[in-house]
């Protein structure tokens, strides 16, 4: 036998079902931003957390002079050393049937089945490339366009091209991602090299210690250990070195604070369906006074009414849950696919951790429960006296508060518009929620919108600090002299700088040594590079040990001030120089600048430059890219080798790609909190219209039309609408300079702030929309109202 109480909620449920689908659906949704998010987050760190380890990734790579596996067994021979790894990796370009030139990074071993450190997964055809063959590795499949069966045309530097037919695609887990620096990694078999105008032997070193290293620091250490006790002894010379923090990839850290955000703005959103909550059950309570005071008059505890209400609460979260957690597997698998893409990994186990679908239940049901708290206490508390004698929904007082005051000075307003006023700010607490909703939503959606134009800003910045057409490296280093009559022989070349590139890292105090920092030897006077100075000076005349340092530096060596001296080590040798000056650093690496003329005296470089900047005739992508051609062409008939070009064009679409993946999640998070504020204001209106049934009544009686009554309540919707774009704008600008500086921390990278005027005025337009539409719906049902209905309406 049911008890009467229950039929009341299940009747409650059912007899005003446009009010419990929507206040499902905005719990459904939270729901569905917290699975998504964490669900999506918890599948891609466990897969991370044991697909990485397994691939036994390097602590220190080198990239060297040639060397051949005898070196490699004399190295792992050190009780320090677990193990080593060659790998033959070279720099060219490719075409498809007489396109645009393209940047590829193409690798090889001498025996891909004995790869011991940084490991391949099996090749999806089952077996390794063969001569004249190419594997693409995976994460470059979308940026390359290439596909199997392609023939692509490689430029190997040399006097002649050679033509590869991709044969199939392997996955590496440590490669560099395209949208990070613009290259297309691919594999080719060890007889292919010399096709490729290459040799057969290793220009790349990957090492593994003995010892279990827990920091970065301790990494960079033990890579200088083995640089200047191994490498440097056994005339390897060591090119470039890259220490890695120990069991971390590289881009693994970024998602991890963005999908942290992102999780944040889930629980947002289901925090926000929560105020829906508290609007319904509010409204449903005061609308109830009467039946409040005959239940209680006839005996019923506060405590049973409590329950009844908190049981049709419970059924509104569980019906949520039945919606969101389906949704939210299917979601969390795409989210899951999506983030695995740009991470370029490959997931199994598409499972959702247990603990994190436990949460997903608990606030399913604790959220609308605590929502609903504060109102059911209110409306338990009242006395039988009020609750038999009071009005219910019409018990309302206007005209007392100061808005209301205020209101009524404002003179000339038709009637309908002056009574949809009056009903918004009548129910001060409602609209407050609903506000509160629909303007954080509104600042979420603005501060997206600020983000991506600060992206915008960002690259334009970068465009502006290096404003060279053709950035090309050249190995070995050449003359300064012969290098820039080269060039300039190009067509279309009309200015060249040669500078000196060496990477180096900061002795410390302490001996420690910091990671990676790239001096660049550059003329005081270049044309092709504007520093944005933080502090201090940039570099002048007559300057001889002068250094300026990228600021993003400091994040590891925050001890650095202007004045001090730096020791860096540069190849074999320590070099001291004095700090002017920090500059804004360009997201490509962390660099230092000295004069080019000082440094060549102080590594002996004897007047030879391995980087050109280079600027041409005309400024398009087609046009750079032609140019870059010619100037590889041009290079390999003198006998010189161009190991890659980046065009500015290149440059900006590189670092464009990179950071906008981040606000491809951000806009996802922006669209749930839009689909909350604007279902809560659908609900806040159907409640509205529910509770003015008298009134429509009264106006219908006094000769009210149609168009009467839709303009009341669509003038309601808009009003609110607007105060939230209003309340929105303000919230966005603290949310948009907050969001913006913690990706720029997340990217260990600061953005230049740009606030979205576009934003503001899309998030406008999108409002007022809504607010229409939320509206009609219920305008159409309160014309649709008899007038004997609404008079008898309890």
């Amino acid at each position: 036998m049911v008890r009467p109480r229950w039929n009341k909620v299940v009747r409650d449920l059912f007899a005003h079902k446009m009010r419990t689908v929507l206040v499902v659906l905005s719990i459904a949704v939270g729901i569905f931003a917290v699975a998504v998010m964490m669900g999506g987050r918890g599948v891609l760190i466990r897969a991370l957390d044991t697909t990485f380890p397994a691939t036994r990734p390097a602590d220190v790579s080198y990239f060297t002079s040639p060397f051949d596996d005898a070196f490699i067994s004399e190295l792992e021979a050190r009780p320090d050393v677990s193990a080593a790894q060659g790998r033959a990796s070279h720099n060219m370009s490719y075409r498809i049937e007489g396109g645009p030139w393209r940047n590829i990074t193409i690798q090889s071993f001498q025996d891909f089945d004995r790869v011991k450190v940084s490991k391949l997964d099996d090749p999806d055809v089952g077996r390794w490339p063969k001569r004249g063959e190419l594997f693409i590795e995976t994460g470059s499949l979308d940026y390359s366009g290439l596909k199997r069966g392609d023939t692509i045309e490689i430029d190997t530097g040399g006097p002649k091209t050679q033509m590869l037919t991709v044969a199939g695609s392997v996955h590496d887990l440590n490669a560099a991602l395209p949208i990070m620096n613009g290259k297309s990694v691919g594999f080719v078999s060890w007889d292919t090299l010399p096709d490729l105008d290459q040799p057969n032997s290793y220009n790349e070193l990957e090492v593994v210690s003995s010892t279990r290293l827990r920091t970065l620091d301790e990494a960079s250490a033990f890579g200088a250990l083995i640089r200047d006790d191994v490498l440097v002894p056994a005339g390897v010379v060591p090119i470039r070195m890259l220490a890695h923090e120990p069991g971390v990839q590289t881009i693994s850290t970024i998602f991890k604070a963005v999908s942290m955000l992102l999780v944040l703005v889930g629980v947002m959103t289901l925090l926000l369906s929560g105020f829906l909550v508290i609007n319904t059950i509010g409204s449903l309570v005061a609308q109830q006074t009467r039946q409040l005071g005959v239940m209680k008059a006839i005996g019923a505890r506060r405590g049973q009414l409590a329950g009844m209400y908190l049981v049709m609460v419970a059924a509104y979260g569980a019906l949520a849950l039945l919606v969101a957690l389906p949704l939210g597997q299917l979601g969390t698998r795409r989210f899951v696919e999506f983030g695995g893409g740009i991470l370029n990994f490959n997931v199994t186990d598409y499972s959702t951790p247990r603990s994190i679908v436990l949460i997903e239940l608990a606030v399913g049901l604790l959220v609308p429960l605590l929502a609903a708290a504060v109102p059911v206490a209110l409306g338990m508390r009242m006395p039988v006296r009020h609750a038999l004698y009071g009005s219910g929904t019409s018990d309302r007082q206007f005209g007392e508060g100061i808005i209301d005051r205020m209101l009524g000075r404002v003179k000339g307003l038709s009637r309908p518009v002056a009574l949809a006023l009056r009903n918004t700010f009548v129910r001060k607490g409602r609209l407050a929620l609903t506000l509160v909703a629909l303007t954080l939503a509104a600042g979420v959606f603005m501060a997206v919108a600020s983000v991506r134009t600060s992206i915008a800003l960002t690259v334009q910045r970068v465009g502006d600090h290096r404003t060279m057409d053709i950035w090309a490296d050249v190995y070995p280093s050449q003359s300064l002299a012969k290098v820039e009559q080269t060039a300039g022989d190009v067509p279309g070349v009309t200015q060249v700088e040669g500078w000196i590139v060496r990477p180096s890292v900061r002795v410390r105090p302490d001996r420690g040594e910091s990671p990676l920092l790239y001096v660049e030897g550059l003329p005081t006077d270049t044309r092709y590079f504007h520093p944005e100075m933080e502090e201090g000076r940039w570099l002048k005349d007559g300057d001889e040990n002068a250094i300026v340092i990228d600021e993003g530096f400091t994040d590891t060596d925050p001890d650095l001030q202007v004045g001090d001296d730096i020791t860096l080590k540069i190849g074999d040798d320590d070099h001291v120089f004095h700090i002017v000056g920090f500059s804004r650093g360009d997201l490509l690496n962390k660099f230092a600048w000295v004069s080019r003329d000082y440094l060549d005296r102080e590594i002996d470089a004897g007047g030879r430059v391995d980087t050109l900047m280079i600027g041409t005739q005309q400024h398009d992508a087609d046009y750079q890219a032609q140019a870059a051609k010619k100037l590889t062409d041009e290079f390999a008939d003198a006998g010189m080798r161009v190991t890659n070009t980046l065009t500015q064009r290149e440059l900006q679409s590189t670092i464009h790609d990179s950071l906008n993946i981040l606000v491809v999640f951000l806009s996802i998070m922006a669209a749930l909190l839009v689909a909350v504020g604007g279902i809560g204001l659908s609900g806040t209106m159907s409640i509205n219209v529910l509770e003015s049934t008298r009134e429509i009544g009264v106006m219908r009686a006094v000769g009210a039309s149609n168009i009467s009554i839709y303009q009341v309540f669509i003038t309601e919707g808009v009003v609110v609408g607007l105060l939230s774009w209003v309340l929105g704008v303000v919230v966005s600008v603290p949310l948009s300079l907050m969001l913006t500086a913690a990706l720029g921390t997340a990217m260990s990278f600061p953005l230049s702030f740009a606030y979205s005027g576009q934003g503001v005025l899309a998030w406008l337009v999108f409002v007022l929309v809504v607010s229409v539409l939320a509206s009609l719906l219920p305008a159409s049902r309160a014309a649709r109202v008899s007038v004997a209905e609404a008079i008898a309406y309890e």
